[in-house]
This record gives C-alpha cells, sequence and structure tokens, in this order.
C-alpha cells in the first residue's frame, strides 16, 4: 500500500515512521495508517480487522477519537469566534468609514466656525477701540461740563449779588422818591 505524500512522491507506509494517520479503511471504519501498514503484513489481516480482534487497539482508537473530537469541537468554536469577530471588524471598519465621512463636513464647518469667531473676535477688539475713544471723549466732555458748571456757579453769584444790589438801589431809589 503506498500513500502519496503532497509532492507526488510514493512513499512505503512502513517506512513513514510512527507518523499516525487517521483514514477510513473503505469499510467504513477509520483506522491509522500505522495499523493498516501492520495490517497489510500480516497474513491474518482480514481476522485482525474483525470486531472481537480490534480490543487490544479499541483503547488507542478511542482515545484517537475523543481527541480528534475534542478537536473537531475546538477548530468549530475557535472558527465561529474568528468569523464573529470578522464580523465585528467589518461592521466596525463601516462605522469608521461613516465617521470618516461625517468627520470631513464637521471640520469644515469648524475651520468656518473659526474664521467667524476670529471676524467677531477682531470686530468686537475693534468696538473696544472705538468705546475707550468714546469714554475718552466723554471723560474730557465731563471735565468740560465740570469746567463750566464751576463758571456758571460764578456767574449765577454775580447775577444773584447784582440782583440784590439792583433790589437794594430800588428800594433806595423808592424811599428818596417817596420823601
Amino acid at each position: 500500500m503506498q500513500f502519496r505524500s503532497p509532492a507526488g512522491q510514493g512513499h512505503n507506509l512502513w517506512l513513514d515512521g510512527l507518523r499516525t494517520y487517521i483514514v477510513n479503511d473503505g469499510a467504513g471504519e477509520r483506522v491509522t495508517l500505522l495499523f493498516r501498514a501492520i495490517l497489510s503484513f500480516c497474513p491474518l489481516g482480514n481476522v485482525v480487522r474483525e470486531p472481537a480482534m480490534r480490543w487490544p487497539f479499541s483503547g488507542r482508537y478511542a482515545k484517537l477519537e475523543t481527541m480528534n473530537r475534542i478537536l473537531t469541537d475546538s477548530a468549530r468554536k475557535r472558527t465561529e469566534q474568528i468569523e464573529k469577530l470578522e464580523t465585528q471588524l467589518a461592521q466596525l471598519e463601516r462605522q469608521v468609514a461613516h465617521l470618516k465621512q461625517e468627520l470631513e463636513p464637521a471640520r469644515k464647518r469648524a475651520s468656518e466656525l473659526e474664521v467667524i469667531a476670529a471676524q467677531r473676535a477682531d470686530s468686537l477688539n475693534d468696538k473696544d477701540k472705538e468705546l475707550a475713544v468714546v469714554r475718552e471723549a466723554l471723560i474730557q466732555r465731563g471735565g468740560l461740563l465740570n469746567e463750566k458748571d464751576k463758571e456758571l456757579a460764578v456767574v449765577r453769584e454775580a447775577l444773584t449779588e447784582r440782583v440784590l444790589r439792583i433790589q437794594e438801589l430800588e428800594r433806595t431809589l423808592a424811599q428818596t422818591g417817596r420823601k
């Protein structure tokens, strides 16, 4: 019995060493290649294939089947987990692409708002300067107004004195005119 390697070179199963390959023996049963090689040299090979003659190898066979089942289940679970993770990755990639699409208009709007904010800040600075000039003018006018109030107070006092003097002179004149 020959085993074909992937390179296509034939190898004698007996010389394949103690490698253990599990194959279907054609009768619907799985056996190791090593066991098959041993059976091929045994003149009682057909007898050993009978269920009663398999008991010396049944423990190893059951152990291999259990290990194979465990590995198969583990591989299936890992495959499912990989598929779930790949699905999540694809979903996250779609979300990232969508967010990138939303990010560009938001960046443009942010830069527009920064320009508008800078313009308004410049305008506010200009208004502050104008307000400072107006305040200075008001302070100067307020000082001038205070000076004029003082001058007016002096003029009022002078007028009051003159009015009193006029009234005094009128009384004196009225008294001299009665005499």
